[in-house]
């Protein structure tokens, strides 16, 4: 798998509907699909770029009037791939950058630029259910590497489109309880 796409809907109803319409139109697997508070219906799918970008295309054309995010990667850091299999590191003694957005498609896709701007681990990250719909990723590295990282995403977000992007330096150790505990996305996964 090469690419990787996401659409979040405010229907159900139309999120069932895509769902079909992107596994009929090319070969593509579909890494998670399900409902989440809101109501949100989320559908993210992966494949060779020309399949992606070819469901993608037709389920954003037929996703009138629902659409609340979407995003496509043509090149996913290996990082990404590793979070979407459930895996996530152990955190350290380096330096957290926490980033919450408001839509699933943006954090991803957040989440993908800051793993491919510095070297840096995901220690956590989840995605809609149980935190109102939204997107939640915690990455750690060095301080100037996170530091690097969270001024880019200032500059790269406008305010509406992010909701806390705070760093923790040397966390304590009670901190590291509190990440990585829980699954991505509560619903659908591929097997």
């Amino acid at each position: 798998m090469d690419a990787l796409a996401c659409i979040e809907l405010s229907s159900i109803a139309k999120g069932m509907r895509l769902l079909d319409i992107i596994a009929k139109r090319a070969p593509v697997i579909l890494k998670h699909y399900g409902r989440h508070s809101g109501p949100k219906f989320i559908i993210l799918f992966a494949g060779d770029v020309a399949s992606v970008e070819s469901s993608y295309e037709e389920a954003l054309a037929e996703s009138r009037g629902a659409l609340i995010s979407s995003m496509q990667l043509s090149v996913v850091s290996d990082g990404l791939w590793e979070l979407l299999d459930g895996k996530v590191s152990p955190p350290q003694d380096d330096a957290i950058l926490f980033v919450e957005l408001p839509s699933v498609a943006d954090t991803i896709l957040q989440l993908d630029y800051a793993l491919k701007l510095i070297d840096a681990l995901i220690v956590d990250a989840q995605f809609a259910s149980g935190i109102g719909g939204r997107g939640y990723f915690a990455i750690q590295g060095s301080l100037a590497d996170i530091e690097y990282c969270a001024e880019s995403l200032h500059l790269r977000l406008e305010e509406h489109e992010k909701i806390a992007i705070e760093i923790v330096a040397r966390p304590h150790a009670d901190l590291f309880g509190a990440l990585g505990h829980h699954p991505v996305f509560n619903a659908h996964w591929s097997s």
